[in-house]
């Protein structure tokens, strides 16, 4: 890749940050970064760094005093040691609310299909014998986060103000897992045969949502 850039003219990938937001780039990422080219050996270091610096690079000062106020309050050696997961860590920051299944699924759009309406209906008659982390749980694994906007379910929108409801597809082979696609707040179900196989596939979802599929 390196050479077709320099084929095409073009400057090779060097280890300098990228433009974004208010960030002009080419601030090197490591001490002489912009006489560093990117290479295969060392592409996985440089999207790390990228990463960091797009996401903190900004903020870092003021993303390290809240850290450091955090820990004073819950020390990092005693986080660690605990087990909590990211999600398990904000629904214990944040505090968890409890979501009326039934206003849950009057805003729920639902996908075209012979089957839609049954499992859907499944989905949300399991949803509610769960208990309220669990149900924080699942709209976090749908939307991203365990508790809705202030405005509720009517405020689950995009960037630009767009309305980006709840939506429940059925697609995909019987014996996948639940999926979602948490910037379209959509959960993706298999055509299941019963409640209890929905169940039992959900059952997974509510004990890995925040860990390693979220």
């Amino acid at each position: 890749r390196q050479q077709e850039l320099k084929d095409w003219g073009m400057d090779p990938l060097r280890f300098v940050s990228v433009p974004h937001g208010s960030h002009a780039g080419g601030e090197p990422l490591v001490e002489g970064g912009d006489r560093i080219e990117v290479t295969e050996d060392n592409k996985e270091r440089y999207m790390e760094l990228v990463c960091d610096d797009y996401l903190v690079g900004e903020v870092r000062v003021e993303l390290s005093c809240v850290l450091q106020g955090f820990w004073e309050v819950l020390p990092q050696d005693l986080l660690k040691s605990s087990g909590l997961d990211a999600e398990e860590l904000r629904m214990l920051v944040c505090g968890v609310t409890d979501i009326n299944v039934d206003d849950w699924e009057k805003h729920a759009a639902m996908s075209v299909g012979t089957r839609s309406g049954e499992i859907s209906c499944w989905f949300f008659d399991w949803l509610r014998q769960q208990s309220v982390e669990a149900r924080g749980r699942v709209l976090a694994f749908c939307t991203g986060s365990s508790r809705l906007p202030a405005g509720g379910w009517d405020s689950l929108k995009d960037p630009q103000g767009a309305p980006i409801p709840f939506r429940i597809t059925i697609v995909g082979e019987k014996t996948a897992l639940p999926s979602a696609h948490t910037c379209f707040n959509t959960l993706v179900l298999p055509p299941v045969e019963s409640p209890e196989e929905l169940a039992a596939k959900m059952a997974v979802v509510d004990k890995f949502a925040g860990r390693d599929m979220l």
